[in-house]
């Protein structure tokens, strides 16, 4: 899985199964490596992420995230709502 070239205001976010810790891929299926199939999703701001984030949590409670920046450096671990109950 390479991750993506991002310019400097850019995140990457990706999602995964917060029961297993199972990388999904953008259709919420398991990343499969060397799928050609990038399973980072961009975004121009942390907000706009964030935003992302919260509305992917609401639609299933059981997804963990981790927003990165443009260095590959981890800005956010978005903890499962489910399991955090």
């Amino acid at each position: 899985m390479k991750f993506p070239i991002l310019k400097s205001n850019q995140v990457a976010v990706i999602k995964a199964d917060g029961a297993t810790g199972t990388i999904l891929n953008l259709k919420g299926e398991i990343y499969k490596n060397g799928s050609p199939e990038n399973p980072y999703i961009i975004f121009e701001s942390l907000l706009l992420a964030h935003e992302y984030v919260g509305n992917e949590s609401r639609l299933n409670d059981k997804l963990e995230f981790v927003i990165y920046d443009n260095n590959q450096n981890v800005l956010d671990f978005i903890k499962s709502i489910h399991w955090n109950k």
